[in-house]
């Protein structure tokens, strides 16, 4: 069955909201959203169960929406651009801040030194926004649907992932001089070899 007409309105008024629509652009956050639930390319092709799901991951039951309506103005005439950025009429919204944005990316770069893995910087990151926001990121836009609260969880989760990394490494180095001296030692005992 397809979404009902006040389901559409629902979509696009939260869309407004958290700034992630675009009028026109087929390619912006909404669409992506919709493509991530779904698989489907338009909102009009929604089920109302899918259209459901769509508006589950925009913000559940609406009650955050609800609390904060004064503060998070409209803007449907707004020009959002092409960043995929919140726009200045939407600063208000709850959203990660530019500054949690750049300590999650600083730390991030803290543990690719400390921890390397062949999997990229970014798709590491969409993996501990799964883990630690509980939301799926993309690596364009990764902060996307993460809101100040969640960013505040993954930088708490990211500390302890770079504090357990550096323990690890403290850990190794020791081991490595511990084996050095036992190997130095061993050799100084052994009798030297006959000619």
């Amino acid at each position: 069955m397809k979404m009902s007409a006040e389901q559409r309105k629902t979509i696009y008024g939260r869309a407004i909201e958290r700034g992630i629509y675009e009028k026109g652009n087929k390619n912006d956050a909404l669409h992506d959203l919709v493509h991530q639930v779904s698989g489907k390319a338009s909102i009009a092709e929604l089920t109302e169960i899918e259209a459901l799901k769509v508006i589950e991951r925009m913000g559940g039951s609406g009650t955050y929406y609800k609390a904060h309506r004064g503060t998070v103005p409209y803007a449907a005439k707004a020009d959002i651009g092409s960043t995929h950025e919140p726009s200045p009429q939407c600063a208000g919204a709850g959203m990660a801040t530019q500054a949690q944005k750049r300590k999650v990316w600083a730390m991030m770069y803290q543990l690719e030194k400390l921890s390397p893995r062949d999997a990229t910087l970014g798709a590491r990151l969409c993996g501990v926004i799964k883990k630690y926001a509980g939301v799926d990121a993309v690596e364009r836009d990764p902060f996307r649907f993460v809101t100040a609260e969640m960013c505040w969880r993954l930088i708490e989760g990211l500390k302890m992932i770079v504090m357990r990394e550096t323990l690890k490494k403290i850990e190794e180095r020791e081991e490595g001089k511990e084996d050095n001296a036992c190997g130095r030692g061993r050799a100084e005992q052994s009798p030297a070899p006959t000619r």
